[in-house]
């Protein structure tokens, strides 16, 4: 019967991700914890595994296991933030990762980091802040110094394609914007802080 009941959950987020897009923090949360209550952990040791690897997918931003060469980040305003630290790295970001609305950003002209800022849902846009400040760490990230100004390439994630003959961390960008930032290291600073905090 418990199981009828998470498999009835997991149906739901699915007809969820489907019509409305991925779940809000509140949805996660509300569903996440009507899981728990019927006894299942959201763990590698549950149980029932399969059930829990898909529940972590679709449920668990937070419980996500990464692929090697991405590191997870987070913004002042507490948005997920995802960046690829290798060529690898880049690729999984942008065939894996990467969601419709997210926001994506590389240096302009410049080999480096890809950055992935997640959307909070599939109608909302991106704080101007966190869109700045993200800019910044995929500037920070690829080799600009602190102080100095450059451009930042960015698009929603799905104007961004990896074509079957490009290199590898190399991309097709449609619709891409740009971004005039100058690296300020306090915000530098702060993501590092925020991600040694939820270490």
């Amino acid at each position: 019967e418990r199981l009828a009941q998470v498999q009835a959950l997991i149906q739901q987020v699915a007809d969820h991700d489907e019509a409305d897009g991925p779940l809000d923090r509140a949805e996660t949360a509300a569903v996440t914890a009507s899981v728990r209550a019927l006894g299942v952990r959201l763990t590698q040791q549950s149980s029932a595994p399969a059930l829990s690897a898909d529940l972590k997918r679709r449920l668990g931003r937070g419980h996500q296991q990464l692929p090697e060469g991405v590191q997870r980040f987070t913004t002042e305003r507490g948005s997920e933030v995802l960046v690829g630290r290798s060529a690898a790295a880049n690729d999984a970001l942008v065939t894996r990762l990467s969601r419709g609305r997210d926001a994506w950003m590389h240096v302009r002209d410049r080999r480096g980091a890809h950055v992935l800022l997640r959307a909070e849902g599939k109608n909302s846009g991106h704080h101007d802040l966190d869109l700045r400040d993200c800019a910044m760490l995929a500037a920070h990230l690829s080799g600009i110094g602190r102080g100095d100004r450059t451009d930042v390439t960015w698009s929603d994630a799905k104007h961004v394609r990896k074509g079957k003959a490009l290199p590898t961390g190399t991309v097709y960008v449609a619709e891409a914007k740009t971004l005039r930032v100058m690296v300020d290291g306090e915000v530098i600073d702060a993501f590092y802080t925020r991600r040694k905090m939820s270490d």
